[in-house]
């Protein structure tokens, strides 16, 4: 047994630099497995609470992009009501229309703001296609439409006049406002002027009876919120769109392609079949985060789903699972070249440290092996 365990000096370095080797590798890679096991369950439970926080970030930038436009209508009709000499149209069109105009330029989000009364008279401020104001008259029985293009200032460009074709008594944004002082959200539709798809969202302003005699309005072009959610991501190749209970898309990449393509609303179910079967999982259920699979590349996304919190809207966002892994996939990749870097110290430490304790064993063995063959006269003390 000692002289095949201390027979020659290198075996035994050896079969300790062996021993030593085996006890470090086994526990490195104990730890190596444990720390990727809770590393992966930190990834997926980061990459769910990143989606979840970028969901909310996205509904909260939605309702503030279109919140503009309704707190506008607030503030007409808020003035309005308390100051009931400003009321009257078409003899107050003008001082309504300068009202109006710094909320116009003040306001990137607003498409056009307008006030409409009981008999048809109408006026409002426009942004798209170029900045204008427009005035409706039917005091007389043919009435007239008065349409002015301006510069920034409000300066007057350019008159031209027609006969009123446009009466806001017919649009549903006019019909469905009631009398309670409160916001009024229309369904998506087509703007009459350039045919854009986009919402209306309106106040009342209501006589001492409590009737309602004017309601302001304010359009909101769902083109730009639409490019809004394009330029708001927060990584490369994050998604977020906007759609009702119903599967039509309201705001999205989706709806600026299908915008170019046709004049027809564009349903989540033929769009996205996969994220509109997860809806409805959504709503049936509590679960608000979902894995899918990209049908074009196979690629897996993490969705989320939440309520804007007006209508029945809601936020639908994706973002590809290697991009909520690739912060972490980055500190793996520092671990395990930490990892390896520290392994080959501690091989060379290891095989000092043998060297050291391996050396006295050696010179017992040679020793013990002189002395079994009484070579009395080369026995060196140890």
């Amino acid at each position: 047994m000692l002289k095949r365990l201390f027979g020659n000096r290198v075996s035994f370095r050896v079969y300790l630099l062996e021993l030593f080797l085996f006890l470090f590798i086994f526990y490195a890679v104990v730890m190596l497995a444990v720390s990727y096991i809770s590393t992966n369950h930190i990834v997926n439970t980061n990459a769910v609470r990143y989606a979840q926080e970028f969901s909310d970030r996205v509904g909260e930038q939605v309702r503030a992009h279109i919140g503009e436009a309704a707190e506008a209508t607030r503030v007409v009709a808020s003035f309005l009501q308390q100051n009931e000499a400003y009321r009257e149209l078409p003899r107050n069109g003008a001082f309504q229309l300068s009202l109006m105009w710094p909320m116009l330029q003040t306001l990137p989000t607003l498409y056009s703001l307008y006030i409409a009364d009981s008999e048809g008279n109408f006026v409002q401020v426009r942004r798209y296609p170029e900045l204008a104001t427009r005035s409706i008259d039917r005091s007389s029985p043919d009435g007239a439409e008065e349409w002015i293009t301006r510069d920034g200032s409000y300066v007057p460009l350019e008159v031209s006049q027609r006969a009123p074709e446009y009466d806001p008594r017919v649009r549903e944004w006019y019909r469905e406002t009631g009398e309670l002082p409160r916001n009024y959200w229309s369904k998506p539709y087509r703007f009459s002027l350039d045919g854009k798809q986009g919402i209306t969202v309106s106040f009342p302003v209501t006589n001492p009876e409590g009737n309602r005699q004017l309601t302001v309005g304010a359009d909101i072009s769902l083109q730009e919120v639409s490019e809004f959610l394009k330029h708001k991501p927060v990584t490369e190749n994050a998604r977020a769109g906007v759609f009702d209970t119903s599967g039509r898309v309201i705001a999205g990449p989706v709806l600026l392609k299908a915008d170019e393509e046709a004049n027809t609303a564009v349903w989540l179910q033929q769009a996205q079949p996969q994220i509109h079967e997860r809806f409805q999982e959504f709503l049936q259920g509590t679960e608000d985060v979902f894995s899918v699979k990209n049908r074009d590349d196979d690629a897996e996304w993490v969705i989320t789903f939440k309520s804007v919190g007006i209508l029945d809207w809601y936020i639908v966002s994706g973002i590809p699972r290697k991009d909520l892994n690739r912060q972490a996939m980055i500190t793996i990749n520092r671990m395990l070249l930490f990892s390896l870097a520290a392994f080959l110290m501690m091989v060379a430490l290891i095989y000092l440290l043998v060297s050291r304790v391996s050396r006295p064993l050696i010179r017992i063995s040679e020793e013990t092996s002189r002395l079994r063959d009484f070579d009395l006269e080369h026995i060196k003390p140890v």
